[in-house]
């Protein structure tokens, strides 16, 4: 928000009648850091199967310290909910699940700390798939600057490749897992 907005809206507030039930509202801009970084892994499973890979259950798979609790539905539909408790109860909403245009999008608040926005781009290359992850995080507060700063680049290229190896290393138990699970989630509702 610039300046010239902030003035003219705490401008037209002031200059309202005592009786006005808005005279008493107010505002505060506090900017927090902010960071945005993409970064594209290979996947080795075509993009209609490594879509759900990058969800709330897909990933207890291959990350690491990954407690989802589904709070409403199963994480492949907009809308859907889930908190991983092992990063501080971070929420997520799915704001997008299509798998045949390739893109994900979630929205993430870790309380009291950060908000941002996870975009994945999946494209098919040869058997398997190129994912575009992008995150754009802020900080909420003072103390949390130093966490969106230590996002540098390329801290998050190395979390990336991580992210990578460890999907290839589960691979067997991925596609086992993708052989029992796209039959049941990909049913007509």
């Amino acid at each position: 928000m610039n300046n010239f907005l902030a003035n003219q809206t705490a401008s037209l507030l002031g200059s309202l009648p005592d009786e006005s039930l808005f005279k008493k509202n107010t505002f505060k801009m506090a900017l927090f850091a902010n960071v945005s970084h993409s970064h594209t892994v290979s996947v080795p499973f075509p993009p209609e199967q490594s879509a759900f890979l990058f969800t709330g259950l897909g990933e207890v798979l291959w990350t690491p310290n990954w407690h989802p609790t589904f709070i409403k539905g199963n994480g492949f539909q907009p809308n859907d909910v889930f908190i991983n408790a092992a990063s501080n109860n971070t929420v997520f909403v799915v704001t997008q699940f299509d798998v045949e245009q390739g893109q994900i999008s979630y929205t993430r608040l870790e309380p009291q700390k950060t908000v941002g926005t996870i975009d994945l781009i999946i494209t098919g290359d040869g058997q398997g798939s190129q994912v575009a992850i992008t995150y754009t995080l802020t900080a909420l507060n003072k103390e949390s600057e130093s966490e969106i700063r230590a996002l540098t680049a390329k801290a998050y290229a190395t979390e990336m490749k991580l992210w990578e190896s460890n999907i290839a290393s589960m691979k067997q138990e991925i596609k086992n897992w993708l052989h029992h699970a796209l039959p049941t989630i990909t049913q007509p509702k």
